[in-house]
C-alpha cells in the first residue's frame, strides 16, 4: 500500500511538472536583418500572440507593425513543451561565420520562465535555434515565414 501511494504521489508530480512548464510564460522574439534591402522584421511570439513588424532603414520610412493576432491555446502549449525541451542555457550567445559579410543575419531573444537568453546568428547553422525558428514559422502565415539558413 505503501508503494502505491509513493507511486501515485510521483506520477501526480510529474503531471503537475508539464502542466506547469506548458503554462510558463515565453517570449520568442527574432530580428531578421536584410542589410542590403535595409529592412528588419521583427517577429514576437508569446503567450499573448504574435506581432510581425517591419522595420526601415531609410530616412522617413520608420516601422510598421504588418501583423498582431492571438495565437491558440494548442499553439501555446506546444511552443512551450518545445521550449521546456531545450536546453536553453546551453546554447552560445554568437554563432558568426567571420568570413561572410552579408547574407542570413538573425539575433534571437528568448524567454523562458526565468531562463533568458539573446544570441546572434549570421549564416550558420545551428539545429537548435532552427527549431526556435520552426516554432515561430508554426503560428506565421507561409508569406511571413523566417527563413533559416
Amino acid at each position: 500500500m505503501k508503494n502505491f501511494i509513493a507511486l501515485f504521489i510521483m506520477l501526480n508530480l510529474n503531471c503537475q511538472t508539464k502542466q506547469q512548464m506548458t503554462e510558463e510564460k515565453f517570449i520568442i522574439e527574432v530580428w531578421d536583418f536584410n542589410p542590403s534591402m535595409s529592412v528588419t522584421f521583427h517577429y514576437h511570439v508569446s503567450n499573448d500572440g504574435l506581432r510581425i513588424e517591419r522595420v526601415s532603414g531609410l530616412q522617413g520610412e520608420g516601422s510598421h507593425i504588418i501583423v498582431e493576432n492571438k495565437i491558440t491555446d494548442a499553439e501555446i502549449k506546444k511552443i512551450a513543451e518545445a521550449l521546456s525541451s531545450l536546453s536553453i542555457n546551453s546554447l552560445k550567445d554568437e554563432y558568426v561565420d567571420p568570413l561572410t559579410e552579408d547574407g542570413n543575419q538573425k539575433t534571437i531573444e528568448l524567454t523562458f520562465g526565468e531562463k533568458r537568453k539573446k544570441i546572434r546568428v549570421y549564416n550558420v547553422f545551428v539545429k537548435d535555434l532552427a527549431t526556435i525558428i520552426g516554432l515561430v514559422n508554426s503560428v506565421l502565415e507561409s508569406e511571413y515565414f523566417i527563413k533559416y539558413p
